[in-house]
């Protein structure tokens, strides 16, 4: 099997845990301590459908650390972007998340529980993250919503970050080399599968734009490592929400 091949089989067993659209509900409160359940729940999958993926399941164990605690906080955003897509559409106006329970979040919705995590109150926690949140919808959010992406163009991203290694501190040179033959192998089921599966073969538009949003997961990712840093330099949270040991 091609690596996505691969990946397709293993997202569609992640895919299970999903809930249907009618099972969901929404709520307009932003219940911290239930985001990082749900945040942790979800790195659980993240980490079995890595496993799923041949080349990254052979790799040493310390490299395949290092890879994960690279790629997870990309896979997240993706994939919640995708099913929040799936169930509410592509209004880049419509700021609701999906989480994976199946609870529709609003984020203009009120705090609870911030006192479980932070002294500040909701407005300075919220000036605080707004630029980090603002960034995120400008190179993530929004054009993932005009891309309107299906299963395999999320999933040819979701591989990309992950084997996107070249910055990545203590990544051997066995491993670099594997991270280039999955990209090669890659780009040949992208050409094929556009080429014969959707007799799409002007695909290159496509392919950019996709690039540019793996691009700036990328950039998204250091830009978390800042926040992260920012927030242990001066207290600001008692639990670490920017979960900086997983990355």
């Amino acid at each position: 099997l091609s690596v996505c091949q691969q990946a397709m089989i293993a997202y569609a067993s992640y895919s299970q845990h999903w809930p249907e659209f009618h099972s969901t509900s929404e709520v307009n409160i932003i219940d911290v301590e239930h985001y990082l359940r749900d945040t942790y729940a979800e790195i659980e999958y993240f980490a079995r459908f890595a496993m799923s993926l041949q080349p990254f399941a052979q790799l040493p164990k310390d490299q395949k650390w290092l890879l994960f605690r690279n790629f997870w906080p990309g896979f997240f955003e993706l994939d919640r972007c995708f099913r929040t897509c799936k169930v509410l559409g592509y209004d880049i106006n419509d700021e609701r998340t999906v989480c994976s329970d199946g609870t529709i979040m609003n984020p203009l919705g009120d705090v609870i529980r911030l006192d479980t995590v932070s002294d500040l109150n909701e407005e300075q926690v919220r000036k605080l993250l707004k630029p980090s949140h603002d960034l995120f919808r400008e190179l993530v959010t929004y054009p993932f919503k005009r891309l309107m992406p299906n299963e395999f163009e999320l999933l040819y991203m979701v591989i990309s970050c992950m084997f996107n290694v070249k910055n990545i501190p203590g990544v051997t040179k066995e491993t670099i080399e594997v991270a280039e033959q999955v990209k090669c192998r890659l780009a040949e089921d992208v050409h094929s599968y556009y080429t014969y599966e959707l007799r799409k073969p002007n695909y290159a538009s496509r392919l950019h734009k996709m690039s540019s949003i793996v691009s700036a997961v990328d950039k998204l990712q250091e830009r978390r490592k800042e926040d992260s840093q920012l927030s242990r330099m001066f207290n600001i949270f008692k639990q670490d929400v920017f979960m900086s040991e997983l990355f």
